[in-house]
């Protein structure tokens, strides 16, 4: 099954958003008891083998995380609770891609390009990474720019 897949500008070639799946789940009488959330799967040409780390940060509200770039690391973005914008710069360009709850989205980062996590929400924003390669404390493949506010 081939999904939407959206490309932004040029100047953020690479960068890819995928409208998240999701499928109501029932319990054994029938009744609708949630949903379940498909992230990413090889089989809608999104990801390619070879996810090798996946964590959860969580971004309080009116906080940021981490504007950086990695020379080498390969971020795949998806919020699970709350909302968020996933901030991109490159070049002295932005681009902002809002998400969570209610428009689930994950946004594949290729390496070169400077990205961050602002909560939008009244509540924290619950954000998984799956990544390849996996972070390494000791080479963190992190580089931050020098632009004040973002």
């Amino acid at each position: 099954m081939l999904v939407e897949i959206e490309k932004l500008s040029d100047k953020f070639e690479g960068v890819l958003i995928h409208k998240n799946k999701t499928v109501d789940t029932f319990d054994h009488e029938g009744e609708t008891n949630g949903f379940l959330l498909e992230i990413e799967s090889m089989r809608d040409n999104f990801i390619e083998a070879g996810i090798q780390q996946v964590y959860m940060t969580v971004c309080n509200p009116g906080k940021k995380k981490g504007l950086h770039a990695h020379e080498h690391k390969e971020d795949n973005f998806c919020c699970i609770s709350g909302r968020c914008e996933i901030v991109l710069h490159k070049d002295g360009d932005f681009a902002r891609i809002s998400m969570g709850e209610g428009d689930y989205k994950t946004v594949k980062i290729p390496p070169g390009i400077d990205h961050g996590i602002k909560c939008i929400g009244d509540k924290p924003a619950f954000v998984l990474n799956c990544t390849n390669p996996p972070y390494n404390p000791d080479n963190p493949d992190q580089t931050e720019p020098d632009i004040g506010d973002w």
